[in-house]
């Protein structure tokens, strides 16, 4: 504190400018993480539960019928459609014996994926976080049971690519810290020039004092 008393008052100036330009950068990174990086998780959960109670919804016939190749053409058809391929990794659709009935797995299908999620007969939907061992993306695992009435005839399960966060929590986080940056800087030379601004009148009636009682 004393140190702080001692400074001139231009310096005084600039360290409590440069001092809010600080506590404004660390706001803006506080409001990024607890709210719009959770925003935007939710937005991405929310599309892909969308997706995925669609195909549920287009599944029960195939399912009823034992229809595994129209419903495997149905899921690579809902795969590959241009605002779902960058988000969903994989969609698969369990039977009521929860066997896979369905799948749009091109190369070795990961056994893991099988206990990594279960939903209850009771729950709508449920949503997980999953990375795979077999070398998958990370994903929200979302799993939507497929009904016949009040019979559960099947589950369906979207992985949701996190990727996708990954990528634009990186393309903001370095956005903020050039906006950050650069305001800092500007503030810097602001500053500067505001304190010799403010404090040269200043000198110079302190110096004319000086003279006078000289």
């Amino acid at each position: 504190m004393d140190a702080i008393r001692n400074l001139k008052f231009k310096n005084k100036i600039l360290l409590s400018t440069v001092s809010v330009l600080v506590l404004l950068s660390l706001a803006v990174v506080i409001i990024f993480r607890f709210v719009l990086l959770p925003s935007l998780t939710s937005e991405l959960q929310r599309r892909g539960l969308s997706i995925a109670q669609s195909i549920a919804m287009m599944s029960t016939s195939y399912l009823l019928e034992g229809n595994r190749d129209s419903l495997t053409g149905l899921l690579f058809d809902e795969f590959q459609l241009d605002e779902r391929r960058r988000i969903v990794s994989y969609i698969i659709v369990f039977d009521n014996h929860q066997e896979v009935f369905a799948h749009t797995f091109i190369g070795e299908f990961p056994e893991s994926i099988f206990e990594a999620h279960r939903i209850l007969p009771s729950q709508d939907h449920s949503i997980v976080s999953l990375t795979f061992s077999e070398g998958l993306e990370r994903v929200y695992d979302i799993a939507v049971p497929v009904r016949e009435g009040i019979y559960q005839v099947g589950v369906v399960r979207v992985g949701v690519n996190k990727a996708i966060i990954d990528r634009l929590v990186g393309n903001i986080a370095v956005i903020l810290l050039s906006a950050i940056t650069a305001v800092i800087v500007v503030g810097f030379i602001i500053s500067q020039w505001l304190s010799k601004y403010i404090t040269r009148p200043v000198t110079r009636l302190t110096r004319l004092a000086e003279e006078i009682s000289h």
